[in-house]
């Protein structure tokens, strides 16, 4: 299979995630993040198995699988192999696709689906990006395991926007949050489906007491305004 890298993040999916990028994608989203990973030509070629034992034995490695690309699906059978060895590992699977749950039944591309536990689906559509939503722009985030139970989609609730306090102390938050919490500290942008703010908490003695008080306020007014902005 054509990869482009595997890293840890938290920006890609609930959690600490080890996330691999596929390399390759044809849908050509106008606005797209990963335009250099449209070529199906770039990246590096890996053995099914070896990128496996890669994702298993990265260090930050928690049971928790983001695949992303790139358009994993078309990479099919290496895709349905690869998440097979990792749910034997007893891996939670999230898969990012251009490609509808609807597309890939019709194309048959079915076999990925037991061996998965998210799909997060669709065409990136930048006229429909929410800023304040977690994880991705616009597409539907799909419980696979019961959807197949019931043969009804199932769409699992990814849409309140979520304040994570990573371990180094970084706030993660939705671009659209962005400006509530930019007297934090110093901010960039963490790039996936829908932009991620990372504040960088500034813990000199002279800001740290300051900060906290500025965090506690918007945190008690954080649903008020998000119910007068979603």
């Amino acid at each position: 299979m054509r990869i482009h890298t595997i890293l840890s993040s938290r920006v890609d999916g609930p959690g600490l995630r080890v996330v691999l990028f596929m390399q390759g994608c044809s849908l050509g989203c106008r606005f797209c993040q990963n335009r250099h990973l449209w070529n199906a030509q770039g990246g590096k070629e890996m053995n099914v198995e070896d990128v496996a034992e890669a994702i298993l034995s990265h260090p930050d490695y928690c049971g928790n699988v983001t695949i992303t690309g790139g358009e994993p699906f078309e990479q099919y059978e290496s895709l349905a192999f690869l998440t097979c060895i990792l749910k034997q590992k007893g891996s939670h699977i999230i898969v990012y696709s251009g490609y509808t749950f609807e597309e890939l039944v019709s194309n048959r591309k079915i076999a990925v689906f037991p061996h998965i536990d998210v799909l997060v689906d669709g065409r990136f559509i930048y006229e429909l990006d929410n800023p304040y939503l977690s994880y991705r722009g616009n597409q539907r985030v799909i419980d696979i395991p019961q959807t197949l139970k019931t043969g009804q989609i199932s769409l699992l609730d990814w849409d309140s926007p979520q304040v994570i306090v990573d371990p180094e102390g970084n706030l993660l938050i939705p671009q659209g949050l962005g400006d509530m919490f930019a007297e934090i500290g110093e901010s960039h942008s963490s790039p996936r489906c829908g932009q991620t703010v990372r504040h960088k908490m500034i813990h000199r003695s002279d800001r740290w007491q300051e900060n906290q008080k500025l965090f506690a306020d918007v945190m008690e007014n954080q649903a008020m305004l998000l119910g007068e902005t979603v």
